[in-house]
């Protein structure tokens, strides 16, 4: 149950990021926004690189708040782009993206994940 969820979360996040790049929103303009989606997508394939390792946990690696490296980025990436292009549309599919994100958090098995919080 908790997989399929998982996917439809995931799903619904590729979804809203679509929605972003059809309208034209996808990517930032300015200085800052796009320096905040380049810390994102940096993000994003940092956890990829070390997730491919294999031996590392992702709760050994990361700061205390921050257990989903993948979503984090997706969302990071996401509310830079609506920052640069700030709409209604927007920022309800960014509130998307957000509980999507959230919904795969707490969906996920805490052997693999550990806690949302931090020990």
């Amino acid at each position: 149950m908790t997989r399929a969820v998982s996917i439809a979360a995931r799903t619904l996040m590729a979804v809203a990021m679509f929605a972003m790049f059809a309208d034209g929103s996808f990517f930032a303009r300015a200085p800052v926004t796009i320096a905040v989606q380049c810390a994102g997508a940096g993000l994003l394939l940092w956890s990829r690189i070390v997730f491919e390792i294999g031996r590392v946990h992702p709760a050994n690696i990361t700061p205390r708040f921050v257990r989903h490296l993948i979503d984090a980025s997706v969302c990071v990436f996401a509310w830079a782009g609506i920052a640069g292009h700030w709409s209604g549309a927007n920022v309800q599919l960014g509130v998307l993206v957000l509980i999507a994100a959230l919904v795969r958090m707490c969906s996920a098995p805490p052997s693999r994940t550990g806690s949302l919080i931090g020990h």
